[in-house]
């Protein structure tokens, strides 16, 4: 049977006397830090510094951002080019699927703007997609009609037999994909926000 030394070196579990504590290193043993409540963040002062929790008084609306290196953190009101989103266009006239890439992120929703390709009517669509439902409203016939279409993104519908119809048929991690169908002669100039 081999002896060896006693441990002594351990954190007594009387240190931490609250679900939630944490043990830090205090300036020669280890120390008890007191959980703190649910809108303070724990906040490293320097080198030599111990960590201590600082509070953030919640504002309705505003979520806590980053600064940047070595500054501290702030509310915020949350604006849209916050989460992210991404404009683009395009102009297409031929029955196919269009893929969209360079986006940064994958859409949950696109909102869509189009007139016809040649800007020779007043003929336009102003329309939402999220890859499962489809909507427009769209003015037709030469700006002589409007009417509202839930099975497609885009609608440019001209005079006669004449439209061209838009869905996004997939999403990818960096944009998304819309298949075209036309009949007659017509075509779209769109542009496009896509959200996340």
């Amino acid at each position: 049977m081999q002896l060896v030394a006693p441990v002594t070196d351990y954190i007594p579990a009387s240190l931490l006397t609250t679900n939630g504590d944490t043990v830090i290193r205090g300036a020669t043993l280890p120390e008890r830090l007191a959980r703190a409540g649910s809108t303070s963040y724990l906040q490293s002062h320097n080198v030599a510094g111990q960590p201590e929790w600082r509070g953030v008084a919640g504002i309705a609306g505003k979520y806590l951002r980053a600064m940047g290196a070595g500054s501290f953190p702030d509310l915020q009101y949350m604006a849209l080019r916050d989460t992210g989103i991404f404009i683009g266009e395009g102009t297409h006239s031929t029955a196919e699927v269009d893929v969209h890439t360079g986006v940064g992120f994958q859409p949950s929703v696109v909102l869509f703007f189009a007139v016809d390709a040649d800007f020779a009517s007043l003929n336009r669509s102003v329309g939402f997609d999220d890859g499962t439902v489809h909507m427009c409203i769209f003015v037709y016939n030469d700006n002589t009609g409007n009417n509202i279409k839930n099975t497609h993104s885009i609608y440019i519908d001209k005079v006669g037999d004449n439209h061209f119809e838009g869905v996004i048929s997939a999403f990818s991690g960096d944009g998304f994909s819309i298949t075209w169908t036309k009949t007659g002669n017509a075509g779209a100039k769109y542009t496009y926000l896509c959200l996340p």
